[in-house]
């Protein structure tokens, strides 16, 4: 999604502020921000969802699950191992939801916290998984129960809360640069005439840059 971002920049100065807008609010909260959910734990759930998984019941029991177990040893390893995924990323949404939810951010971001909220706290497997705790048991009925949901009705309310993860993690990630980098925002201002001016520019990526100024319009408009 950061790709996205950049690879399709706005060409739209309202957008772009409006950007701007979401990465100072994101800054102040980038050292809260959970853990929990790496690309790996996306990679995983990603999978799970087109993995070819013998049926579950919905509702297993504790002698339902012992006979799965038994009967389908690989798909029984493959659904507790991503179930664990499951929980990270649904307790890492849910972190997320509690940081943001009372901050005062641009329409535009403040409806995917809204969605996560929602989805969390009417789906119940979702609400049971976000209140699991690190390192925490959980029965073996239990996991089976939770990989059925995931995979049955509420297939496509993972997958929103996927692309919603995506987008909030794209935002997150430049504000963190931001932060590290200590980077500053550009001002626009109206004018008839092209005009661009950075002062101290240098490049992030060399380790003892040469910061220089730069001024582009029609009076000067070569660079070297």
């Amino acid at each position: 999604m950061v790709a996205a971002f950049f690879s399709s920049p706005f060409n739209d100065i309202k957008k772009i502020t409006g950007t701007q807008n979401i990465l100072k609010k994101l800054i102040e909260h980038v050292d809260d921000w959970p853990q929990e959910i790496s690309n790996g734990t996306v990679l995983v759930i990603v999978k799970f969802l087109d993995y070819a998984l013998d049926t579950i019941g919905n509702n297993p029991s504790a002698v339902d699950a012992f006979m799965y177990r038994l009967l389908h040893s690989a798909d029984y390893s493959m659904a507790k191992f991503s179930v664990k995924h499951f929980i990270d990323f649904f307790r890492g949404l849910k972190k997320i939801e509690t940081i943001l939810a009372g901050v005062d951010m641009p329409a535009n971001f403040k409806i995917h916290i809204d969605r996560i909220g929602h989805l969390i706290n009417a789906v119940e497997p979702f609400r049971q998984m976000a209140a699991i705790e690190k390192d925490e048991n959980v029965p073996q009925h239990k996991s089976l129960y939770f990989a059925a949901s995931v995979r049955g009705n509420y297939k496509k309310d993972v997958q929103e809360l996927i692309e919603i993860y995506s987008r909030l993690d794209a935002w997150y990630s430049m504000a963190f640069a931001v932060k590290k980098y200590n980077l500053h925002f550009p001002e626009f201002i109206e004018s008839d005439q092209p005009f661009i001016e950075a002062r101290g520019l240098y490049h992030l990526l060399l380790h003892n840059p040469v910061p220089y100024h730069l001024q582009m319009s029609p009076e000067h408009n070569f660079l070297f």
